[in-house]
């Protein structure tokens, strides 16, 4: 008779046991369910997200090129520019009033175009550069712009080496910092089979991508 009521007794406490796991296991369960269900949705929609991103970088990025190409082109076929081009040694009367109107246009470009972080025409014949706010000697430019990752020679040889569209990656020192800088850089006349007279570069500022 003891025996019984002592096995009763395991039986009701063993039921109770169940009873009270079952209690806590099957929320835990569900919630381990919930969770994997959920972490997987959220990766679903990490994952779009991102391809999303890409596809949007890649469309402003594609459509960034294009208005390089544009306005490489549209500076290159500049009728003040093409003259200022076959200048020789110094600026005469009429290259000199027309540098003015050459840097206006250069800085209209830039604020019209938020994705230039520099905009500069290199002339060989009158070792000239110009910028959307002043002109200066090439030495000088060479300074203005903080190159690090090239010499000024270097720099030099790559304004008059013959380029279409020619992508270079320079470093630039800026607030005791290196910093990449992507440029695109024309050769001018454009299908001129000797060396160029002149050089258009534009270099994009990465932050609006």
């Amino acid at each position: 008779m003891k025996v019984n009521k002592f096995f009763g007794k395991r039986s009701i406490i063993f039921s109770f046991l169940i009873s009270y796991l079952c209690v806590f296991i099957v929320p835990i369960l569900s919630n381990i369910f919930i969770y994997k269900k959920s972490l997987k949705v959220v990766e679903q929609e990490i994952n779009q997200a991102n391809t999303d991103m890409l596809h949007q970088v890649q469309q402003t990025l594609d459509s960034r090129l294009v208005d390089v190409n544009n306005l490489l082109l549209l500076i290159s076929l500049d009728n003040r520019i093409l003259s200022l081009m076959y200048a020789k040694d110094q600026l005469n009367a009429v290259n000199k009033y027309i540098l003015p109107q050459m840097i206006d246009d250069l800085h209209s470009y830039t604020v019209t175009n938020s994705f230039i972080k520099n905009l500069y025409v290199f002339f060989k014949n009158t070792d000239l550069i110009i910028t959307p706010n002043v002109s200066f000697d090439t030495q000088y430019a060479y300074k203005h712009f903080n190159y690090s990752s090239i010499s000024y020679q270097e720099w030099y040889d790559i304004m008059t080496e013959k380029s279409h569209n020619k992508v270079i990656v320079f470093s630039k020192d800026h607030n005791k910092q290196s910093n990449k800088s992507i440029a695109f850089v024309q050769s001018i006349p454009m299908q001129y089979k000797k060396d160029p007279l002149a050089s258009v570069v534009i270099e994009l500022d990465t932050a609006v991508f």
